[in-house]
């Protein structure tokens, strides 16, 4: 009797914890959200002190994804305390997640980083793994993408000059399928 309630107290516990790991220890949406939409009111150092650096790892792909195109729009802004070591948060992430992200949610980010006007996220001009990893789940899913996709995906791989040879050669055969303009 007495081990069936420790059982059911620790399973309690085991259960809350995580559902507050989970709650408490992600990334501030509200903050990321407002530096998406209106990147020219946000004050950048407040931002990057009040999304943790920690939190990334517990995070899922689509805030991740939501949080390169916001440092996307910070890319002029290096003056905060802990930049660096989200960037470095983001890029661990991205390996944790190499050949286990699926391809649709590589398309969307690749796609709501198309939508900022200057795609470009110097940052991550160093970083192998953010980019790799998208590579990696993206291929599988050229022959499938409409023209209109295929454009946004090739303008954000070409402002950042990434992807690898393979990756070009199947947008490029792709394109040539759809009759598609480069740009």
């Amino acid at each position: 009797m007495l081990n069936k309630l420790m059982a059911k107290q620790l399973l309690r516990g085991t259960f809350y914890g995580q559902y507050r790991a989970a709650y408490f220890g992600s990334l501030n949406h509200q903050v990321i959200d407002q530096a998406i939409h209106e990147p020219a009111k946000v004050n950048w150092s407040q931002f990057f002190t009040q999304v943790k650096p920690a939190d990334v790892s517990d995070t899922d792909v689509n805030t991740v994804g939501k949080l390169l195109t916001a440092l996307a729009s910070s890319s002029d802004h290096t003056e905060a305390q802990n930049q660096q070591e989200l960037y470095f948060a983001v890029d661990e992430y991205f390996r944790k997640q190499f050949r286990k992200l699926d391809s649709k949610t590589a398309v969307q980010i690749l796609l709501n980083l198309s939508k900022l006007d200057q795609p470009r996220i110097t940052y991550l001009e160093t970083s192998f793994w953010v980019w790799e990893t998208l590579d990696e789940a993206l291929r599988p899913v050229v022959d499938s993408l409409n023209s209109e996709d295929l454009h946004q995906v090739s303008r954000v791989l070409a402002f950042n000059l990434k992807g690898s040879q393979d990756l070009w050669d199947e947008l490029d055969k792709r394109r040539y399928l759809l009759h598609a303009k480069l740009f």
